[in-house]
């Protein structure tokens, strides 16, 4: 299987990540009614022209994948192409090698690929603390300063060269939102920019988002042990939301913070 970015008059060829097949069964399925998908992921090249207003970038028609098998085109695949397009990778993307889980069945959103210092996932059983420093993980956060090849192990950190600003919300269960474009004035948890924002050494297309624990954080409940939670049982599987924006995108990692700290 092969897949090509054509843009313009040029065509790029994609690097495939990882080819998996994915099961449509479902419980509540027979077996009968079961099939199995193919999961392609592949690295958008860094050649890609994105959406510039100011430049008047691109000019022409929408950039496109083809893919490819055995030698036969399939259908195309139109993009828009933003400057970033922000996901903080969780337990159940398929980019994992291995996922702890890729059926979720809380209702709540799959955990979120953030880790403190010493590498150890930030969980129910370890919280994150006050001021200390955390690396989320994501993709999509655009061009790079120095500019990396596509396809390529990324030897040492390359910062991205868009700024992102964070904003914390400690309430249980909270989803994403969009920092907002100023900084605040004094209401409610500041918003800052990360203290690092940029390819992670050693990986093909992973970005790392380094940045502090700060904001307001008094009187909220602590997280449940989701090991110990019954089926169906509501419970507080994060009590701090960090969101990182951008130009055309945000994303947010539902952590577990320890409120003593």
């Amino acid at each position: 299987m092969s897949v090509t970015l054509k843009q313009f008059s040029s065509e790029t060829p994609v690097p495939l990540l990882s080819l998996q097949p994915v099961s449509t069964c479902s419980p509540g399925l027979s077996q009968g009614s079961c099939g199995t998908l193919t999961a392609v992921t592949v690295q958008i090249p860094f050649e890609l022209q994105t959406l510039c207003l100011l430049c008047a970038r691109p000019v022409g028609l929408a950039p496109q994948l083809f893919v490819a098998e055995n030698g036969h085109a399939g259908a195309s695949i139109d993009l828009t192409p933003l400057g970033d397009q922000i996901h903080i990778l969780t337990a159940c993307d398929l980019l994992l090698p291995s996922p702890v889980e890729r059926i979720n069945l809380t209702g709540l959103p799959c955990a979120p690929i953030v880790t403190h210092g010493d590498g150890s996932l930030v969980s129910a059983t370890k919280p994150a603390r006050a001021v200390e420093q955390l690396v989320a993980y994501a993709v999509g956060l655009g061009a790079t300063n120095p500019p990396v090849a596509t396809g390529q192990r990324v030897a040492t950190a390359s910062p991205a060269t868009e700024t992102f600003v964070i904003d914390y919300n400690y309430h249980p269960n909270a989803l994403p939102a969009k920092p907002p474009a100023l900084r605040n004035t004094g209401e409610g948890a500041p918003q800052v920019t990360p203290i690092y924002s940029g390819l992670a050494p050693g990986f093909v297309g992973l970005y790392q988002i380094n940045f502090f624990v700060l904001g307001q954080h008094t009187g909220i409940p602590a997280c449940d042990d989701i090991t110990t939670v019954a089926p169906g049982a509501n419970f507080v599987q994060s009590n701090l939301t960090v969101s990182f924006g951008g130009a055309f995108s945000f994303d947010g990692a539902a952590i577990c913070f320890d409120s003593s700290s």
